[in-house]
């Protein structure tokens, strides 16, 4: 899933729990975790903006890259949609 944040303010604290805890917190209370499935999520900062902690280190993040080619494919329509975006509003 593809979402786009508006950050003015803090956001709400969310939890994202990896696939061993999803499935030990949907077992043991399952009106609350809902699904047993882990959901990881990557932020990335259209504008400037402050991160305080919970974010991976960099050297962390190119091994990131090396491992999952889909994040490379993300990272690869990011920039293909900024590209665009500065194309159609040369013009303007």
């Amino acid at each position: 899933m593809f979402k786009v944040l508006s950050i003015q303010t803090a956001l709400s604290i969310q939890a994202h729990p990896d696939k061993v805890l999803a499935n030990e917190l949907h077992n043991n209370f399952p009106t609350i975790y809902k699904d047993n499935n882990h959901k990881p999520e990557m932020a990335i900062a259209l504008t400037p903006f402050e991160a305080l902690s919970g974010f991976r280190s960099i050297e962390n993040i190119k091994q990131h890259l090396i491992d999952y080619p889909e994040l490379r494919f993300t990272l690869l329509l990011y920039d293909i949609l900024l590209l665009l975006t500065h194309l159609l509003t040369q013009d303007a």
